[in-house]
C-alpha cells in the first residue's frame, strides 16, 4: 500500500483493473461525458474511468488494486445527489466508483423494523417491497424522486420528512487501506434474532465517522424502518414575512411542549421543483415562500383522535399569526392543498413518485425518456445551487438569516428559496438555467455571497456540495486537522473521495 506522498504519476488507465468483468469498467470518454458529468450544479470535473462491480467482493478488489497503484475513488450511490454536484467527484482525475448495480435489499425485520440495504437500492425499490412484503411498514423518505439512494442519501446526511442521519443503525464495507470493516448494530456474531436492535454497544460510536466521511466504501447499511401510523398528517400554514419570527417563537412553545418534534417542522417551504417554475418561465408560478410570504409544513403521527388533538392544538397555536392553515392526511383530498405541497405529500406520506421530476422536464422542454425510471433532471437546462447551514430555530436568527438571504436575492435578482427545519437545519436553494453563462455566472456569486454572509453571522454549513469542500475544510482548520489525522490511519493512500469532507 503506498501512502498518499508516495503517489505516483497518474495510472494508465487503459489497463488497471484488467481483472474485473468487462462490464464492470467502463473507459469510453464518450460514454463517461453523457452519462457522469451532467449535472445541474454546472460543476465540471475530470473522470478517467467509471467502476461499476456487481457486488461488494467487486468493491473489495477495486479498493484494494487503487490503494496498490495510487488510483483515487469516488463512491456514489445512484448519483443523484442534485444541487450538490450529483455523480462528480471533489477534484479532477478521480474515478467514479459507481455503486448502483448492489441493489439488493438484504434482510427486512417486521418485529424490530429494520432493513439491511445495499447502496443501490432506490427509495421507489424499498417502498415498493414493504408494500408487498410488510405493508405495515414505512420509512423515512426524502419529499423527491423515487429513484434516489437510500443509502447514499443518509450517509450524506440528506433530509426526508426528518434528518436521516437518525436511521442509521449500523454500515459495514471496506477502509481505504483494504481492510473490512462493520459498525453499529450487531452484525450476526451474537446469535439469531439479536441483529441491529439499536446502534449503540459499548465503546465508541463509530457510525458517524461514516457519514459525511472519506475513510472507506460502505456496502451495506442497517436501516430504520418505522411503523405506518393510522393517520400520517400534514398540517400547513402561510404567514407573511413580518411575522417570521414570532412564527418560530410560537413553534419553540410547540417543541417545549412536546406536541410536534422540531426535526418533522420546515417553514420557507416550495417543492424545489415547483419553486423553479418561474426560473424556467412559467408566469404562473407560485413564487410563495422566497421572502413576502412564509409557508411551512407539520408532520405528525397517530390515531385519528390523537391527530384530531394534535391539529386542534396547532390550529389554535399558530392561527394568530397565520394568513391561513390547513390540514392535509394520508388518504384525504389532495386538492385542497397549495400548489406548493402537492408534489411532496405522497413522499412524505411515505409514498414515492415522480411528479415533481416530469414537472422539469415539461417546463424545460425536454423530451421524456422512454423509460419514466431514467428521468433525471441532470439532463435538463434546470440548474439549482445550494447552502445549507446550520440556523438556530428561534426568532431572531431566522429572522437575521433570512435577511442575509434576502439582501443576496434582492441584490442579484436571482431566484433563491430558503427553509428552515425545526431542528437548525436550514437549506437555500439558488434557481437558474445551467445552460445560460450568465445566470451560471450569477448563480455562482449568489451562493458565494450567502455562504461568506451566513458564515460570518455563525450560521457554519451541515452539508456540502463538491465544489465548497474547500472552503469547508478552511472554515475550520482545527477540526479537520483531526478528521485529516483519522484519514491517514484508515485510509494512507489517500485513494477514497480525495477532498470531501477532509484535507487534501
Amino acid at each position: 500500500m503506498i501512502t498518499s506522498s508516495q503517489r505516483h504519476t497518474a495510472p494508465d488507465y487503459t489497463t488497471a483493473f484488467s481483472s474485473l468483468p468487462a462490464d464492470s469498467v467502463l473507459r469510453d470518454a464518450t460514454e463517461i461525458k453523457r452519462l457522469y458529468q451532467p449535472n445541474v450544479t454546472a460543476l465540471s470535473r475530470s473522470i478517467p474511468l467509471v467502476l461499476r462491480p456487481q457486488d461488494a467482493q467487486e468493491v473489495t478488489a477495486i479498493v484494494q488494486e487503487a490503494g496498490r497503484n495510487g488510483i483515487a475513488l469516488y463512491p456514489i450511490s445512484t448519483g443523484k445527489n442534485w444541487g450538490m454536484g450529483s455523480k462528480l467527484p471533489v477534484t479532477n482525475g478521480t474515478a467514479v466508483l459507481d455503486l448502483s448495480r448492489l441493489n439488493r435489499i438484504i434482510e427486512v425485520n417486521e418485529s424490530l423494523r429494520y432493513a439491511v440495504l445495499e447502496p443501490g437500492v432506490t427509495q421507489g425499490q424499498l417502498a415498493d417491497y414493504l408494500a408487498k412484503h410488510h405493508p405495515r411498514l414505512t420509512f423515512n423518505l426524502t419529499g423527491t424522486f423515487g429513484e434516489t439512494s437510500i443509502v447514499g442519501n443518509t450517509l450524506e446526511r440528506g433530509d426526508g420528512g426528518y434528518a436521516r442521519i437518525d436511521d442509521i443503525i449500523g454500515v459495514r464495507g471496506i477502509l481505504g487501506n483494504g481492510t473490512p470493516f462493520e459498525v453499529g448494530g450487531n452484525w450476526g456474531k451474537n446469535g439469531d434474532g439479536t441483529n441491529h436492535v439499536m446502534r449503540y454497544s459499548a465503546g465508541p460510536d463509530l457510525v458517524g465517522m461514516f457519514t459525511q466521511g472519506n475513510f472507506g466504501v460502505i456496502t451495506e447499511m442497517a436501516f430504520r424502518l418505522s411503523p405506518r401510523a393510522e393517520r400520517r398528517n400534514l398540517f400547513w400554514g402561510t404567514a407573511e414575512n413580518a411575522k417570521l419570527t414570532e412564527l418560530f417563537d410560537r413553534l419553540q412553545t410547540l417543541f417545549a411542549e412536546r406536541i410536534v418534534t422540531p426535526a418533522m417542522v420546515n417553514v420557507g417551504y416550495a417543492n424545489r421543483f415547483e419553486q423553479a417554475r418561474s426560473t424556467l418561465g412559467d408566469k404562473n408560478a407560485d413564487m410563495r415562500g422566497t421572502g413576502e410570504l412564509w409557508n411551512y409544513y407539520i408532520i405528525y403521527d397517530g390515531s385519528l383522535k390523537l391527530s384530531q388533538v394534535i391539529t386542534d392544538e396547532l390550529r389554535a397555536h399558530l392561527g394568530p399569526c397565520c394568513l391561513e392553515t390547513g390540514h392535509y392526511f394520508d388518504g384525504g383530498d389532495a386538492a385542497t392543498l397549495p400548489p406548493h405541497l402537492k408534489p411532496v405529500t405522497l413522499p412524505l406520506s411515505g409514498f414515492p413518485d415522480i411528479d415533481s421530476i416530469r414537472l422539469v422536464y415539461k417546463l424545460t422542454g425536454t423530451g421524456l425518456p422512454e423509460n419514466p425510471l431514467d428521468m433525471n433532471v441532470d439532463y435538463t437546462p434546470f440548474g439549482m445551487k445550494s447552502y445549507m447551514a446550520i440556523v438556530p430555530p428561534v426568532g431572531k436568527d431566522v429572522r437575521k438569516a433570512a435577511d442575509i438571504i434576502g439582501a443576496v436575492r434582492e441584490r442579484l435578482k436571482i431566484n433563491i428559496k430558503p427553509s428552515f427545519f425545526g431542528d437548525g437545519r436550514s437549506l437555500t436553494t439558488i434557481h437558474f438555467v445551467n445552460t445560460d453563462p450568465q445566470q451560471v455566472a450569477l448563480a455562482e456569486q449568489a451562493e458565494a455571497a450567502i455562504w461568506d454572509g451566513m458564515t460570518q453571522a455563525g450560521y457554519i454549513c451541515y452539508r456540502a456540495s463538491v465544489d465548497q469542500m474547500e472552503r469547508l475544510t478552511e472554515s475550520r482548520p482545527e477540526f479537520f486537522a483531526l478528521v485529516a489525522k483519522l484519514k491517514a490511519v484508515y485510509d494512507p493512500a489517500d485513494i477514497i473521495a480525495p477532498g470531501r469532507y477532509c484535507p487534501l
